[in-house]
Formats: C-alpha cells, sequence, structure tokens
C-alpha cells in the first residue's frame, strides 16, 4: 500500500463537458492504471458520483476523488489494496 504519492496534472487541456474534479479524476485514473501496465478491458463505468471503475486484466480499478480536497484514492478491490494519491492541479 502506498502512501502520500504525489502527481501533478495540468488540467489546461480539459475542455470537454464537466468539471475540474471530473477530468482530474479521469486522468488520475489513467495514470493509474498505467503505472501498473494495466490495459482497459471496459472503461468507465459507475454507479456513484465521483467514481470511475473500470476493468483491467489486473483486476477491477475503482477511483474515488472527494472534489472539496480534489483528493483521489485508487482502490484494487482483488488486491485488496488501496493507493491514496494526493493529486495538484496546475
Amino acid at each position: 500500500m502506498s502512501h502520500n504519492a504525489t502527481n501533478i496534472i495540468s488540467l489546461d487541456g480539459h475542455r470537454g463537458p464537466g468539471t475540474y474534479a471530473e477530468a482530474l479524476l479521469v486522468q488520475s485514473h489513467q495514470k493509474e492504471a498505467g503505472a501498473r501496465s494495466a490495459k482497459f478491458l471496459n472503461y468507465g463505468w459507475s454507479t456513484r458520483e465521483n467514481v470511475i471503475c473500470s476493468k483491467t486484466p489486473q483486476g477491477i480499478l475503482e477511483s474515488v476523488i472527494n472534489p472539496n480536497t480534489m483528493e483521489v484514492i485508487h482502490y484494487w478491490p482483488s488486491n485488496r489494496e488501496t493507493v491514496r494519491r494526493l493529486v495538484k492541479v496546475e
């Protein structure tokens, strides 16, 4: 389990619908999968607000953002692993 890791993600290129929190969540979700070389088999489904889930060969990746603090937490339930990432917005 990893704690207090920091990513800096630029949101200047985000011009689509939604909020910066949503864009940050998507980008952080993609970076977490990339850090494990996890290819998305079923990308971007969720039953709750501020959550994105994807199926990968390594298992399900669930990412949750707190829109007040911009903290993103990644869960790998099949591995019983939680990764906290404090994400700074440029």
